[in-house]
Protein backbone atom coordinates (compact mmCIF):
# COMPACT_ATOMS: atom_id res chain seq x y z
CA UNK A 1 0.00 0.00 0.00
CA UNK A 2 1.31 3.43 -0.88
CA UNK A 3 1.71 6.07 1.79
CA UNK A 4 -0.75 8.41 0.10
CA UNK A 5 -3.27 5.57 -0.27
CA UNK A 6 -2.90 4.78 3.44
CA UNK A 7 -3.61 8.42 4.29
CA UNK A 8 -6.58 8.62 1.95
CA UNK A 9 -8.19 5.69 3.77
CA UNK A 10 -7.32 6.86 7.27
CA UNK A 11 -9.80 9.71 7.70
CA UNK A 12 -13.06 9.74 9.62
CA UNK A 13 -16.05 8.29 7.82
CA UNK A 14 -17.74 11.72 7.96
CA UNK A 15 -15.84 13.80 5.44
CA UNK A 16 -16.60 17.01 7.33
CA UNK A 17 -14.89 15.75 10.49
CA UNK A 18 -11.14 16.38 10.42
CA UNK A 19 -8.59 13.61 10.57
CA UNK A 20 -6.15 14.21 13.41
CA UNK A 21 -2.46 13.91 12.53
CA UNK A 22 -0.30 13.52 15.66
CA UNK A 23 3.31 14.70 15.66
CA UNK A 24 5.60 13.78 18.54
CA UNK A 25 8.51 15.87 19.71
CA UNK A 26 12.11 15.37 20.76
CA UNK A 27 13.25 12.65 23.18
CA UNK A 28 10.16 10.54 22.36
CA UNK A 29 8.53 8.58 19.56
CA UNK A 30 4.98 7.84 18.38
CA UNK A 31 4.34 5.69 21.46
CA UNK A 32 3.96 8.88 23.50
CA UNK A 33 0.54 9.22 21.81
CA UNK A 34 -0.64 5.60 22.27
CA UNK A 35 -3.26 6.22 24.98
CA UNK A 36 -4.44 9.42 23.32
CA UNK A 37 -4.94 7.45 20.10
CA UNK A 38 -7.07 4.90 21.95
CA UNK A 39 -9.24 7.69 23.39
CA UNK A 40 -9.68 9.35 19.99
CA UNK A 41 -10.56 6.09 18.29
CA UNK A 42 -13.13 5.40 21.01
CA UNK A 43 -14.61 8.82 20.23
CA UNK A 44 -14.84 7.97 16.52
CA UNK A 45 -12.08 10.36 15.43
CA UNK A 46 -9.85 9.37 12.52
CA UNK A 47 -6.25 9.55 13.71
CA UNK A 48 -2.73 9.00 12.36
CA UNK A 49 0.55 9.26 14.29
CA UNK A 50 3.73 9.79 12.29
CA UNK A 51 7.38 9.30 13.25
CA UNK A 52 8.91 12.78 13.32
CA UNK A 53 12.43 12.59 11.81
CA UNK A 54 13.84 15.17 14.31
CA UNK A 55 16.57 16.19 11.85
CA UNK A 56 15.80 19.84 11.03
CA UNK A 57 12.75 22.07 11.39
CA UNK A 58 12.56 22.68 7.64
CA UNK A 59 12.78 19.03 6.58
CA UNK A 60 10.59 17.76 9.43
CA UNK A 61 7.88 20.30 8.59
CA UNK A 62 8.09 19.50 4.88
CA UNK A 63 7.56 15.81 5.65
CA UNK A 64 4.52 16.46 7.87
CA UNK A 65 3.05 18.96 5.37
CA UNK A 66 3.29 16.36 2.59
CA UNK A 67 1.67 13.75 4.81
CA UNK A 68 -1.18 16.12 5.72
CA UNK A 69 -1.74 17.09 2.08
CA UNK A 70 -2.05 13.40 1.15
CA UNK A 71 -5.05 12.95 3.47
CA UNK A 72 -8.48 13.29 1.90
CA UNK A 73 -10.49 15.96 3.67
CA UNK A 74 -9.71 18.41 6.47
CA UNK A 75 -6.84 17.76 8.87
CA UNK A 76 -6.08 18.88 12.41
CA UNK A 77 -2.37 18.84 13.26
CA UNK A 78 -1.52 18.09 16.91
CA UNK A 79 2.05 18.52 18.07
CA UNK A 80 3.74 17.71 21.37
CA UNK A 81 6.91 19.54 22.47
CA UNK A 82 9.13 20.18 19.42
CA UNK A 83 6.30 18.68 17.37
CA UNK A 84 4.53 21.99 17.95
CA UNK A 85 7.28 23.82 16.08
CA UNK A 86 6.87 21.36 13.22
CA UNK A 87 3.09 21.74 12.91
CA UNK A 88 3.47 25.53 13.11
CA UNK A 89 5.37 25.43 9.82
CA UNK A 90 3.54 22.49 8.24
CA UNK A 91 0.17 24.05 9.06
CA UNK A 92 1.06 27.10 6.98
CA UNK A 93 1.89 24.93 3.98
CA UNK A 94 -0.79 22.22 3.74
CA UNK A 95 -3.99 23.73 2.40
CA UNK A 96 -6.30 21.16 4.01
CA UNK A 97 -5.06 21.84 7.56
CA UNK A 98 -7.95 23.50 9.41
CA UNK A 99 -6.46 23.87 12.88
CA UNK A 100 -3.43 23.41 15.11
CA UNK A 101 -3.40 21.74 18.53
CA UNK A 102 -0.40 22.38 20.77
CA UNK A 103 0.19 19.96 23.64
CA UNK A 104 2.90 21.38 25.93
CA UNK A 105 4.46 22.47 22.67
CA UNK A 106 6.39 25.19 20.88
CA UNK A 107 4.03 27.55 19.00
CA UNK A 108 6.80 29.57 17.38
CA UNK A 109 6.58 32.88 15.58
CA UNK A 110 8.43 33.66 12.37
CA UNK A 111 12.15 34.06 13.02
CA UNK A 112 11.96 32.32 16.40
CA UNK A 113 13.55 29.02 17.51
CA UNK A 114 12.67 26.55 20.25
CA UNK A 115 15.78 27.55 22.17
CA UNK A 116 14.80 31.22 21.85
CA UNK A 117 11.54 30.55 23.70
CA UNK A 118 13.22 28.33 26.29
CA UNK A 119 15.70 31.08 27.04
CA UNK A 120 13.04 33.78 27.43
CA UNK A 121 11.30 32.20 30.42
CA UNK A 122 12.72 30.80 33.65
CA UNK A 123 11.64 27.38 34.83
CA UNK A 124 12.89 25.04 32.11
CA UNK A 125 15.36 22.41 33.30
CA UNK A 126 16.00 21.13 29.79
CA UNK A 127 19.22 22.87 28.84
CA UNK A 128 21.13 21.60 31.86
CA UNK A 129 19.94 18.03 31.27
CA UNK A 130 20.93 17.79 27.58
CA UNK A 131 23.83 15.56 26.57
CA UNK A 132 25.47 15.76 23.11
CA UNK A 133 26.52 12.89 20.87
CA UNK A 134 28.29 13.03 17.50
CA UNK A 135 26.77 11.42 14.41
CA UNK A 136 27.51 11.66 10.69
CA UNK A 137 25.02 13.73 8.71
CA UNK A 138 23.83 12.88 5.17
CA UNK A 139 27.09 14.14 3.68
CA UNK A 140 29.20 12.17 6.14
CA UNK A 141 30.31 15.22 8.08
CA UNK A 142 30.15 15.14 11.88
CA UNK A 143 27.07 16.69 13.48
CA UNK A 144 25.59 16.89 16.97
CA UNK A 145 22.41 15.34 18.26
CA UNK A 146 21.03 15.75 21.75
CA UNK A 147 19.62 13.41 24.40
CA UNK A 148 18.26 14.02 27.89
CA UNK A 149 20.59 12.56 30.50
CA UNK A 150 19.02 9.26 31.63
CA UNK A 151 19.46 10.09 35.30
CA UNK A 152 17.63 13.40 34.79
CA UNK A 153 14.90 12.12 32.46
CA UNK A 154 12.36 11.29 35.17
CA UNK A 155 12.78 14.63 36.93
CA UNK A 156 12.83 16.81 33.81
CA UNK A 157 10.58 15.06 31.31
CA UNK A 158 8.20 12.76 33.18
CA UNK A 159 8.10 13.40 36.93
CA UNK A 160 4.53 12.08 37.21
CA UNK A 161 5.35 8.75 35.55
CA UNK A 162 6.43 5.81 37.72
CA UNK A 163 10.21 5.68 37.87
CA UNK A 164 10.32 2.27 36.17
CA UNK A 165 8.25 3.54 33.25
CA UNK A 166 10.31 6.74 33.01
CA UNK A 167 13.50 4.67 32.95
CA UNK A 168 12.19 2.72 29.96
CA UNK A 169 11.23 5.97 28.21
CA UNK A 170 14.69 7.39 28.91
CA UNK A 171 16.35 4.34 27.36
CA UNK A 172 14.06 4.48 24.31
CA UNK A 173 14.21 8.25 23.71
CA UNK A 174 14.94 9.43 20.19
CA UNK A 175 17.55 12.18 19.90
CA UNK A 176 17.10 15.45 18.06
CA UNK A 177 19.75 17.35 16.16
CA UNK A 178 21.04 20.50 17.79
CA UNK A 179 20.32 22.40 14.57
CA UNK A 180 16.61 21.55 14.79
CA UNK A 181 16.29 23.28 18.18
CA UNK A 182 18.32 26.27 16.98
CA UNK A 183 16.58 26.67 13.59
CA UNK A 184 14.36 29.74 13.14
CA UNK A 185 10.76 29.12 12.12
CA UNK A 186 10.12 30.39 8.57
CA UNK A 187 6.37 30.82 9.16
CA UNK A 188 3.64 30.64 11.81
CA UNK A 189 0.56 28.68 10.82
CA UNK A 190 -1.38 29.88 13.87
CA UNK A 191 -1.62 33.33 12.27
CA UNK A 192 -4.07 31.97 9.72
CA UNK A 193 -5.44 28.80 11.38
CA UNK A 194 -7.40 28.45 14.65
CA UNK A 195 -5.38 26.99 17.52
CA UNK A 196 -5.93 25.01 20.70
CA UNK A 197 -3.42 24.59 23.49
CA UNK A 198 -2.91 22.17 26.39
CA UNK A 199 -0.73 23.74 29.08
CA UNK A 200 1.07 21.24 31.33
CA UNK A 201 1.32 23.15 34.60
CA UNK A 202 4.14 21.01 36.06
CA UNK A 203 6.29 21.00 32.91
CA UNK A 204 10.05 21.22 33.44
CA UNK A 205 10.93 21.17 29.71
CA UNK A 206 8.84 24.09 28.45
CA UNK A 207 7.91 26.26 31.41
CA UNK A 208 4.18 26.84 31.98
CA UNK A 209 4.82 30.57 31.66
CA UNK A 210 6.28 30.05 28.20
CA UNK A 211 3.33 27.87 27.24
CA UNK A 212 0.85 30.48 28.46
CA UNK A 213 2.69 33.19 26.50
CA UNK A 214 2.55 31.17 23.30
CA UNK A 215 -1.09 30.16 23.82
CA UNK A 216 -2.10 33.77 24.42
CA UNK A 217 -0.11 35.00 21.46
CA UNK A 218 -1.81 32.66 19.01
CA UNK A 219 -5.29 33.20 20.49
CA UNK A 220 -5.62 29.54 21.37
CA UNK A 221 -8.52 27.94 23.16
CA UNK A 222 -6.60 26.82 26.20
CA UNK A 223 -6.92 24.21 28.93
CA UNK A 224 -4.55 23.65 31.82
CA UNK A 225 -3.71 20.13 33.02
CA UNK A 226 -1.65 19.37 36.10
CA UNK A 227 0.99 17.20 34.48
CA UNK A 228 4.63 16.98 33.50
CA UNK A 229 5.94 17.33 29.95
CA UNK A 230 4.80 13.74 29.43
CA UNK A 231 1.16 14.89 29.66
CA UNK A 232 0.08 12.65 26.76
CA UNK A 233 1.15 9.61 28.78
CA UNK A 234 -0.07 10.70 32.21
CA UNK A 235 -3.31 12.51 31.25
CA UNK A 236 -4.29 11.02 27.87
CA UNK A 237 -8.05 11.35 28.39
CA UNK A 238 -7.80 15.06 29.17
CA UNK A 239 -5.54 15.65 26.16
CA UNK A 240 -7.90 13.67 23.93
CA UNK A 241 -10.88 15.72 25.10
CA UNK A 242 -9.19 18.93 23.96
CA UNK A 243 -8.53 17.31 20.59
CA UNK A 244 -12.15 16.12 20.36
CA UNK A 245 -13.26 19.67 21.19
CA UNK A 246 -11.11 20.97 18.34
CA UNK A 247 -12.47 18.34 15.95
CA UNK A 248 -16.05 19.26 16.87
CA UNK A 249 -15.53 23.02 16.66
CA UNK A 250 -17.16 24.91 13.80
CA UNK A 251 -14.62 25.65 11.11
CA UNK A 252 -13.86 29.39 11.16
CA UNK A 253 -11.99 31.76 8.91
CA UNK A 254 -10.52 34.11 11.47
CA UNK A 255 -8.27 34.03 14.58
CA UNK A 256 -6.84 36.47 17.09
CA UNK A 257 -3.18 36.79 17.97
CA UNK A 258 -1.14 39.14 20.08
CA UNK A 259 0.58 42.07 18.45
CA UNK A 260 4.03 43.12 19.73
CA UNK A 261 2.19 45.64 21.92
CA UNK A 262 0.22 42.83 23.56
CA UNK A 263 -3.08 43.82 21.93
CA UNK A 264 -5.25 41.14 20.34
CA UNK A 265 -5.26 41.79 16.61
CA UNK A 266 -7.41 40.09 13.99
CA UNK A 267 -5.68 38.08 11.27
CA UNK A 268 -8.94 37.24 9.49
CA UNK A 269 -9.55 34.44 11.97
CA UNK A 270 -12.06 33.96 14.97
CA UNK A 271 -12.18 35.53 18.42
CA UNK A 272 -13.40 32.62 20.53
CA UNK A 273 -10.46 32.50 22.91
CA UNK A 274 -11.31 31.03 26.29
CA UNK A 275 -9.50 31.35 29.60
CA UNK A 276 -10.18 29.12 32.58
CA UNK A 277 -10.16 31.20 35.76
CA UNK A 278 -8.14 30.42 38.86
CA UNK A 279 -11.33 29.52 40.72
CA UNK A 280 -12.40 27.16 37.93
CA UNK A 281 -8.93 25.60 37.87
CA UNK A 282 -9.22 24.95 41.60
CA UNK A 283 -12.57 23.23 41.04
CA UNK A 284 -11.06 21.10 38.26
CA UNK A 285 -8.06 20.13 40.43
CA UNK A 286 -10.37 19.22 43.30
CA UNK A 287 -12.49 17.05 41.00
CA UNK A 288 -9.48 15.34 39.42
CA UNK A 289 -7.99 14.45 42.81
CA UNK A 290 -11.28 13.18 44.27
CA UNK A 291 -11.69 9.91 42.36
CA UNK A 292 -15.38 10.81 41.99
CA UNK A 293 -17.60 11.39 38.99
CA UNK A 294 -17.68 15.14 38.24
CA UNK A 295 -20.98 16.95 37.74
CA UNK A 296 -20.76 20.29 35.94
CA UNK A 297 -23.59 22.79 36.39
CA UNK A 298 -24.10 25.34 33.60
CA UNK A 299 -26.22 28.42 34.25
CA UNK A 300 -28.18 30.40 31.69
CA UNK A 301 -28.82 34.06 30.98
CA UNK A 302 -29.67 36.48 33.81
CA UNK A 303 -28.15 34.20 36.48
CA UNK A 304 -24.67 33.43 37.89
CA UNK A 305 -23.02 30.17 39.05
CA UNK A 306 -24.22 30.82 42.62
CA UNK A 307 -27.70 29.87 41.40
CA UNK A 308 -26.46 26.24 41.54
CA UNK A 309 -25.07 26.27 45.09
CA UNK A 310 -27.86 24.18 46.62
CA UNK A 311 -27.78 21.74 43.71
CA UNK A 312 -24.02 21.32 44.07
CA UNK A 313 -24.41 20.54 47.76
CA UNK A 314 -27.15 17.97 47.07
CA UNK A 315 -25.09 16.14 44.43
CA UNK A 316 -22.03 16.12 46.69
CA UNK A 317 -24.06 14.63 49.53
CA UNK A 318 -25.00 11.92 47.00
CA UNK A 319 -21.28 11.22 46.49
CA UNK A 320 -20.47 13.16 43.33
CA UNK A 321 -18.00 16.05 43.01
CA UNK A 322 -19.60 19.27 41.76
CA UNK A 323 -18.26 22.08 39.60
CA UNK A 324 -20.08 25.41 39.09
CA UNK A 325 -18.02 27.27 36.46
CA UNK A 326 -19.20 30.56 35.02
CA UNK A 327 -19.51 32.04 31.59
CA UNK A 328 -16.37 33.94 30.51
CA UNK A 329 -15.86 37.04 32.68
CA UNK A 330 -18.72 36.23 35.08
CA UNK A 331 -18.39 38.39 38.21
CA UNK A 332 -18.35 36.62 41.57
CA UNK A 333 -21.51 38.24 42.90
CA UNK A 334 -24.82 39.61 41.67
CA UNK A 335 -23.89 43.00 43.11
CA UNK A 336 -20.72 43.16 40.99
CA UNK A 337 -22.63 42.09 37.89
CA UNK A 338 -25.20 44.84 38.37
CA UNK A 339 -22.50 47.46 38.94
CA UNK A 340 -20.41 46.38 35.92
CA UNK A 341 -22.77 44.85 33.33
CA UNK A 342 -20.32 45.63 30.53
CA UNK A 343 -18.15 42.62 31.48
CA UNK A 344 -21.05 40.32 30.61
CA UNK A 345 -21.62 41.73 27.11
CA UNK A 346 -20.72 40.18 23.78
CA UNK A 347 -20.57 36.51 24.82
CA UNK A 348 -21.65 34.28 21.95
CA UNK A 349 -23.08 30.77 22.19
CA UNK A 350 -19.98 29.35 20.50
CA UNK A 351 -17.56 31.19 22.77
CA UNK A 352 -19.37 30.07 25.90
CA UNK A 353 -19.69 26.48 24.64
CA UNK A 354 -15.95 26.39 23.95
CA UNK A 355 -15.30 27.72 27.45
CA UNK A 356 -17.26 24.94 29.11
CA UNK A 357 -15.78 22.37 26.72
CA UNK A 358 -12.31 23.52 27.75
CA UNK A 359 -13.19 22.99 31.40
CA UNK A 360 -14.61 19.55 30.62
CA UNK A 361 -11.41 18.79 28.72
CA UNK A 362 -9.37 19.58 31.83
CA UNK A 363 -11.16 16.91 33.83
CA UNK A 364 -9.73 13.41 34.11
CA UNK A 365 -13.18 11.90 33.44
CA UNK A 366 -16.13 12.98 31.33
CA UNK A 367 -18.52 14.95 33.51
CA UNK A 368 -22.23 14.75 33.96
CA UNK A 369 -23.53 18.09 32.62
CA UNK A 370 -26.61 19.78 34.07
CA UNK A 371 -27.79 23.01 32.41
CA UNK A 372 -30.70 25.43 32.74
CA UNK A 373 -32.15 27.71 30.07
CA UNK A 374 -29.29 28.73 27.74
CA UNK A 375 -27.21 26.49 29.99
CA UNK A 376 -29.51 23.66 28.89
CA UNK A 377 -28.66 24.46 25.28
CA UNK A 378 -24.96 24.54 26.17
CA UNK A 379 -25.29 21.18 27.95
CA UNK A 380 -26.78 19.68 24.77
CA UNK A 381 -24.00 21.18 22.65
CA UNK A 382 -21.40 19.58 24.93
CA UNK A 383 -23.22 16.24 24.82
CA UNK A 384 -23.31 16.48 21.04
CA UNK A 385 -19.54 16.90 21.08
CA UNK A 386 -19.20 13.69 23.09
CA UNK A 387 -18.03 15.52 26.22
CA UNK A 388 -20.72 14.41 28.69
CA UNK A 389 -21.17 11.15 30.58
CA UNK A 390 -24.86 12.06 31.01
CA UNK A 391 -26.84 15.25 30.44
CA UNK A 392 -29.79 16.98 32.08
CA UNK A 393 -31.19 19.99 30.17
CA UNK A 394 -33.76 22.00 32.16
CA UNK A 395 -36.08 24.38 30.31
CA UNK A 396 -33.45 24.54 27.54
CA UNK A 397 -33.19 27.36 25.03
CA UNK A 398 -33.99 26.25 21.47
CA UNK A 399 -31.41 25.26 18.88
CA UNK A 400 -31.48 25.08 15.08
CA UNK A 401 -34.27 22.71 14.06
CA UNK A 402 -36.50 23.52 17.04
CA UNK A 403 -39.38 25.30 15.32
CA UNK A 404 -41.99 26.37 17.90
CA UNK A 405 -41.94 30.10 18.72
CA UNK A 406 -44.45 30.56 21.55
CA UNK A 407 -45.73 34.10 22.05
CA UNK A 408 -44.57 34.11 25.68
CA UNK A 409 -40.98 33.37 24.62
CA UNK A 410 -41.07 36.21 22.10
CA UNK A 411 -42.39 38.53 24.80
CA UNK A 412 -39.49 37.57 27.12
CA UNK A 413 -36.84 38.15 24.45
CA UNK A 414 -38.56 41.18 22.94
CA UNK A 415 -36.99 43.94 25.07
CA UNK A 416 -33.50 42.81 24.06
CA UNK A 417 -34.28 42.04 20.42
CA UNK A 418 -36.22 45.26 19.81
CA UNK A 419 -33.01 47.28 19.55
CA UNK A 420 -30.30 45.92 17.17
CA UNK A 421 -27.69 47.89 19.12
CA UNK A 422 -28.29 45.53 22.05
CA UNK A 423 -26.60 42.72 20.15
CA UNK A 424 -23.24 43.50 21.72
CA UNK A 425 -24.56 44.81 25.01
CA UNK A 426 -25.55 43.26 28.32
CA UNK A 427 -29.22 43.86 29.07
CA UNK A 428 -30.94 43.73 32.49
CA UNK A 429 -34.44 42.62 33.36
CA UNK A 430 -36.72 44.95 35.26
CA UNK A 431 -38.59 43.35 38.13
CA UNK A 432 -41.78 43.15 36.06
CA UNK A 433 -39.86 41.48 33.21
CA UNK A 434 -38.24 39.01 35.65
CA UNK A 435 -41.64 38.29 37.21
CA UNK A 436 -43.03 37.34 33.79
CA UNK A 437 -39.96 35.53 32.47
CA UNK A 438 -38.81 33.62 35.56
CA UNK A 439 -41.11 33.98 38.54
CA UNK A 440 -44.66 33.77 37.16
CA UNK A 441 -45.36 30.55 39.09
CA UNK A 442 -44.39 31.75 42.58
CA UNK A 443 -45.80 34.28 45.03
CA UNK A 444 -45.11 38.01 44.76
CA UNK A 445 -42.94 37.91 47.89
CA UNK A 446 -40.84 35.04 46.57
CA UNK A 447 -40.55 36.67 43.15
CA UNK A 448 -39.10 39.79 44.76
CA UNK A 449 -36.66 37.74 46.83
CA UNK A 450 -35.49 35.79 43.77
CA UNK A 451 -35.04 39.00 41.80
CA UNK A 452 -32.97 40.63 44.54
CA UNK A 453 -30.88 37.51 45.12
CA UNK A 454 -30.22 36.15 41.65
CA UNK A 455 -31.14 38.47 38.76
CA UNK A 456 -28.22 40.01 36.84
CA UNK A 457 -27.81 41.57 33.37
CA UNK A 458 -27.02 39.16 30.56
CA UNK A 459 -25.36 39.18 27.16
CA UNK A 460 -28.01 39.83 24.52
CA UNK A 461 -25.99 38.19 21.74
CA UNK A 462 -27.20 34.62 22.49
CA UNK A 463 -30.80 35.86 22.25
CA UNK A 464 -30.10 37.25 18.78
CA UNK A 465 -28.35 34.00 17.81
CA UNK A 466 -31.23 31.89 19.07
CA UNK A 467 -33.82 34.01 17.28
CA UNK A 468 -32.00 33.60 13.95
CA UNK A 469 -30.90 29.97 14.39
CA UNK A 470 -33.36 28.52 11.89
CA UNK A 471 -32.49 31.18 9.33
CA UNK A 472 -28.71 30.80 9.61
CA UNK A 473 -27.18 27.47 8.51
CA UNK A 474 -23.88 28.53 10.10
CA UNK A 475 -25.40 29.38 13.48
CA UNK A 476 -23.52 28.54 16.67
CA UNK A 477 -26.88 27.68 18.28
CA UNK A 478 -26.92 24.16 16.85
CA UNK A 479 -26.63 20.70 18.40
CA UNK A 480 -25.35 17.40 17.04
CA UNK A 481 -28.27 15.23 18.09
CA UNK A 482 -27.01 12.09 16.31
CA UNK A 483 -23.55 11.61 17.84
CA UNK A 484 -23.54 8.02 19.13
CA UNK A 485 -21.22 9.12 21.94
CA UNK A 486 -23.77 11.65 23.24
CA UNK A 487 -24.71 9.59 26.30
CA UNK A 488 -28.04 9.43 28.16
CA UNK A 489 -30.05 12.65 28.25
CA UNK A 490 -32.99 13.94 30.28
CA UNK A 491 -34.94 17.05 29.29
CA UNK A 492 -37.04 18.74 31.99
CA UNK A 493 -39.80 21.24 31.18
CA UNK A 494 -41.69 23.53 33.51
CA UNK A 495 -45.40 23.42 32.71
CA UNK A 496 -45.87 27.19 33.20
CA UNK A 497 -42.51 28.35 31.81
CA UNK A 498 -42.87 31.57 29.78
CA UNK A 499 -39.22 31.79 28.69
CA UNK A 500 -38.75 28.23 27.37
CA UNK A 501 -42.30 26.86 27.25
CA UNK A 502 -42.88 23.10 27.16
CA UNK A 503 -43.45 23.26 23.39
CA UNK A 504 -39.77 24.14 22.95
CA UNK A 505 -38.60 21.32 25.21
CA UNK A 506 -40.91 18.83 23.49
CA UNK A 507 -39.51 19.84 20.08
CA UNK A 508 -35.96 19.49 21.40
CA UNK A 509 -36.87 16.06 22.80
CA UNK A 510 -38.17 14.88 19.42
CA UNK A 511 -34.90 15.87 17.75
CA UNK A 512 -32.81 14.25 20.50
CA UNK A 513 -34.77 11.01 20.10
CA UNK A 514 -32.88 10.48 16.85
CA UNK A 515 -29.90 9.57 19.01
CA UNK A 516 -29.31 5.87 19.79
CA UNK A 517 -28.72 6.78 23.44
CA UNK A 518 -31.36 6.97 26.15
CA UNK A 519 -33.47 10.14 25.76
CA UNK A 520 -36.19 10.99 28.27
CA UNK A 521 -38.39 13.96 29.12
CA UNK A 522 -40.22 15.02 32.26
CA UNK A 523 -42.68 17.91 32.60
CA UNK A 524 -42.90 19.46 36.07
CA UNK A 525 -46.49 20.54 36.83
CA UNK A 526 -47.07 24.14 37.88
CA UNK A 527 -43.44 25.21 37.48
CA UNK A 528 -42.01 28.30 35.79
CA UNK A 529 -38.54 29.19 34.51
CA UNK A 530 -37.28 29.78 38.06
CA UNK A 531 -37.73 26.09 38.87
CA UNK A 532 -34.01 25.63 39.60
CA UNK A 533 -33.89 28.46 42.17
CA UNK A 534 -37.37 28.81 43.64
CA UNK A 535 -38.82 27.07 46.71
CA UNK A 536 -39.48 23.90 44.69
CA UNK A 537 -35.91 23.49 43.44
CA UNK A 538 -35.41 20.29 45.42
CA UNK A 539 -38.10 18.41 43.48
CA UNK A 540 -36.38 19.27 40.20
CA UNK A 541 -32.92 18.51 41.57
CA UNK A 542 -34.07 15.13 42.92
CA UNK A 543 -35.52 14.29 39.50
CA UNK A 544 -32.21 15.17 37.83
CA UNK A 545 -30.16 13.28 40.44
CA UNK A 546 -32.27 10.14 40.12
CA UNK A 547 -31.68 10.14 36.35
CA UNK A 548 -27.93 10.69 36.77
CA UNK A 549 -27.72 7.87 39.33
CA UNK A 550 -29.32 5.44 36.88
CA UNK A 551 -26.46 5.86 34.43
CA UNK A 552 -23.43 6.79 36.52
CA UNK A 553 -22.08 5.97 39.96
CA UNK A 554 -20.37 8.57 42.14
CA UNK A 555 -17.13 6.57 42.29
CA UNK A 556 -15.07 6.45 39.12
CA UNK A 557 -14.30 3.00 37.75
CA UNK A 558 -10.76 1.62 37.57
CA UNK A 559 -10.53 2.95 34.02
CA UNK A 560 -11.20 6.50 35.26
CA UNK A 561 -14.67 6.60 33.74
CA UNK A 562 -17.97 7.24 35.51
CA UNK A 563 -19.21 3.87 36.74
CA UNK A 564 -22.69 2.61 36.04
Amino acid sequence: MSTSGHFRNAGHRNGSTPTVLLVHGAFADVSIWVDVIAELQAAGIGVIALANPLRSLESDAAYIARAAAAIDGPVLLAGHSYGGAVITVAGARAGNVVGLIYVAAFALDEGESALDITGLFPGSQLTGALRPAAFPDTSGDPAIELYIDREAFHRVFAADLPRRVAAVAAAAQRPITAVALEEKSPSAGWKTKPAWYVIATEDQVISPEAQQFMADRCGARTVEIRASHAVTLTQPAAVARQIVTAAAAPRTTSVLHLSPEGIFMSADKSSNTTTITEHETMQVDRANSSGLTPVMFVHGLFLLPTSWDRWAELFEVAGYVALTPGWPDDPDTAEEAREHPEVLAGKSVGQVADHFAAIAGSLSARPVVVGHSFGGLLAQIMAGRGLAAATVAIDPAPFRGVLPLPISALRVAGPALSNPANRHRAVPLTYDQFRYAFANAVSEDEAKRLYETYAVPAAALPLFQGAAANLNPWTEAKVDTENADRGPMLLIAGEKDHTAPPAITHASFKLQQRNPGVTEMVEMPGRGHALTIDNGWREVADTALAFVQRFTSPQLSETGRPGS
